[in-house]
This record gives C-alpha cells, structure tokens and sequence, in this order.
C-alpha cells in the first residue's frame, strides 16, 4: 500500500510548487505529502512501542496540530516527495510486532497491532489519492 502510495504521489511534474488545493479538500498537495511522511513516521514509532514497550500508552495525535507546528504549508512539495519514499522504504521495514501485542490507546482502551498497520495503510492510499486529484485538478 506505501510502495502504492508513492507512486502515485511521485508522478507530480518535478519542481511544481504550486499551491494546488482543490476547494472540497483542506489541503494543498505539498501539505498532505508532508501530512503522509509525518502519519508513516507516528504508525512506525507506534509498533515500535508495542513492540519494544508495550506497557507504554500510543499517544493521541491530532494532525492539525502537528501540520501548524511543522509548517507543511510553507514546506516545498519536490522535497516532500523524496522524502516520503525515504519513510515509505522506512515504514515497509519496520521490525514485525506480534500481532497480539495491544497497546493502550491515548483515547481509552486497547489497539491491536493489525489495525495500527490497517489505518496507517488506509490513511496513506487516501491521502494518496487526495494528492492524485490535486494534481489532476491544477493547471
């Protein structure tokens, strides 16, 4: 799903940095790269987590945050995309963890190991495609 992910978001045209946000979307192209490469990074360090300290809680982690904090909409998109495949390669080697392993979530209960790697998959091929249809849509 990663390597699928990347595929589609590296067919970008080299160097266009244009803003290219499509008005049902709340982001620009440049900023859901960068929203992607922060989700495969925060999904690695949670089966880390369950892996290496699974008595340890999964933070919550609220995306609109982390982009104002990260300033996504003033980071260039060409960097972003080479950067993503880094995270992508990263994310796709990441040391198994047993899909027993249940750490407790930020948000009350337990998250099996199977689904952090499920939303993680998903969130990429979405946001993959949101990215898809920002460059179909620009000029």
């Amino acid at each position: 799903m990663c390597a699928r992910a990347g595929l589609l978001v590296t067919n970008a045209r080299a160097g266009d940095e244009s803003v290219g946000q499509v008005d049902h979307l709340l982001w620009t192209k440049s900023m859901y790269v960068w929203h992607l490469i922060d989700a495969l990074r925060i999904t690695t360090e949670r089966l880390l987590t369950a892996r290496l300290a699974p008595y340890c809680e999964v933070p919550c982690k609220d995306e609109n945050k982390i982009a104002e904090v990260g300033h996504y909409s003033t980071l260039p998109v060409a960097v972003g995309l080479a950067t993503l495949g880094l995270f992508a390669d990263q994310w796709r080697r990441s040391p198994s963890t047993p899909t027993e392993t249940t750490p407790r979530h930020g948000q009350g209960g337990e998250i099996g190991v199977a689904d952090l790697i499920r939303r993680s998959a998903l969130e990429v091929h979405h946001h993959a495609l949101d990215i898809r249809w920002t460059l179909s849509s620009t000029v």
